[in-house]
C-alpha cells in the first residue's frame, strides 16, 4: 500500500485514494493485478474532511429533526447536512 494522497477538499467533503499493488508475499515484487483478484484488497480510497465550510454550523436541509430522531448523525454526511441539530443535546431540541 503506498500512503493516503492529499485531500480533495480541505473542508465540506473530499476523497483522497492511494495506490494499493499486488505483491508476492516473501519477495515483495509488484506482481500484475491478475495474480490477486481473489484476494480481499485494502481500500483505494475514503471520504476525509467532512467538515462544514466556514466557522457557522447551520443546518441545510429540513429532514434534520428526522435525521436527529433517527440517530443518523453519527454518519458523516448527515453530520454535515444537519450541523446545528446534531450538536444540540437531546433534551434541547
Amino acid at each position: 500500500m503506498g500512503p493516503w494522497r492529499a485531500c480533495t477538499a480541505a473542508c465540506g467533503s473530499g476523497f483522497q485514494s492511494r495506490r494499493v499493488d499486488c505483491a508476492h508475499r516473501r519477495s515483495g515484487r509488484t506482481l500484475a493485478d491478475q495474480h490477486c483478484t481473489w484476494h480481499r484488497r485494502p481500500a483505494t480510497w475514503q471520504h476525509c474532511n467532512a467538515t462544514t465550510c466556514g466557522s457557522e454550523c447551520k443546518d441545510t436541509t429540513h429532514y434534520c429533526a428526522v435525521v436527529k430522531r433517527l440517530k443518523l448523525c453519527p454518519i458523516d454526511m448527515y453530520k454535515q447536512r444537519c450541523c446545528e441539530s446534531c450538536l444540540q443535546e437531546d433534551g434541547s431540541t
